[in-house]
């Protein structure tokens, strides 16, 4: 079983490199709510808040870069990066109640 910790740091980097991407590259990084609700039920509960943190960082790194891409009026990468916003919101709000509550 790969590490949830792993997967997250590899999506963790992947958004740094997001703001050279088109649109559509952007949505097509995300992550697989399968694996990480799997990989998160096996954590210890210090590794799991890890987790946690981790995940509300990429989200304030998505709106950061959606900040800038609304000052460029990039309505494209706006819409992908709101798109995939919604998607990780949804997806940590599933794993974080499966594994927490």
């Amino acid at each position: 079983m790969a590490s949830f910790r792993t997967f997250a740091s590899r999506n963790a980097s992947s958004l740094l490199e997001r703001s050279t991407l088109s649109a559509p590259a952007i949505t097509s990084l995300r992550f697989t709510p399968s694996l990480r609700t799997f990989a998160a039920a096996a954590m210890s509960t210090r590794r799991l808040l890890d987790e946690i943190k981790v995940d509300h960082d990429n989200i304030r790194d998505l709106l950061d870069r959606f900040k800038d891409a609304h000052k460029r009026k990039d309505e494209n990468l706006c819409s992908a990066i709101v798109n995939t916003i919604i998607h990780e919101a949804a997806v940590h709000s599933d794993a974080e109640e499966l594994s927490v509550y």
